[in-house]
């Protein structure tokens, strides 16, 4: 284990080289969106470069493009694309390599997903329902509600303030998704049973 000198000279090396701007080489740029100047009839995507493993120099990848296409406003647009963007800093900062087969890097943070599932649901105790207060002064117990319930009280908030065509897409996921849920986990009824993990199989099946 580094003692506090080490921790220390650590520290002030990396603080130093940022100050004066030393060169200190990056496997990867910081993931950037592209956004056709505005414009929604062109494809929007998140792009990044990383170091060529054969000529030492940084190489643009093939940028992702998601679902970002099947947004229709700028604002939405922006937001689901700096949604990818996040998480693409955070798997290169994990050990993500476009060069190289990423099998074991999935692997392993699948078994860490499922470790924390499974640690959260058992070590957690039991919370008293959160309630939420809406404007004709009732309150809701969020996480008693059934997955169709929540997603109608959603809907009801999300139309005061996002325009029709917004709107229209949100309705149209939550029936997909309610869709989904019924056929792959017909045990899964209520809004506090629905997992991160069964949101991402859903989506990647879109």
């Amino acid at each position: 284990m580094p003692n506090l000198n080490q921790l220390l000279k650590f520290e002030y090396e990396i603080e130093y080289n940022s100050e004066y701007n030393l060169p200190v080489k990056k496997n990867f740029s910081n993931p950037k969106l592209y956004t056709a100047g505005g414009d929604l009839n062109k494809r929007w995507y998140v792009y990044f470069s990383y170091r060529n493993p054969t000529t030492g120099r940084l190489k643009r990848v093939t940028p992702f493009y998601g679902e970002a296409h099947k947004y229709k406003t700028k604002e939405d647009r922006l937001y689901v694309l700096s949604a990818y963007r996040k998480k693409m800093l955070e798997l290169l900062k994990k050990g993500y390599n476009p060069f190289e087969n990423n099998t074991e890097l999935y692997q392993k943070h699948k078994e860490f997903e499922n470790t924390e599932e499974t640690t959260t649901q058992i070590s957690e105790p039991q919370k008293e329902p959160q309630k939420i207060i809406v404007e004709d002064g009732y309150s809701i117990a969020t996480n008693q509600k059934t997955i169709k319930e929540a997603f109608d009280f959603a809907l009801i908030i999300k139309k005061k303030i996002v325009g029709t065509r917004t709107y229209s897409g949100y309705a149209s996921k939550a029936k997909a998704l309610q869709v989904f849920i019924k056929k792959k986990y017909p045990k899964v009824t209520h809004i506090n049973q629905l997992s991160k993990n069964i949101v991402v199989q859903f989506l990647n099946d879109v």
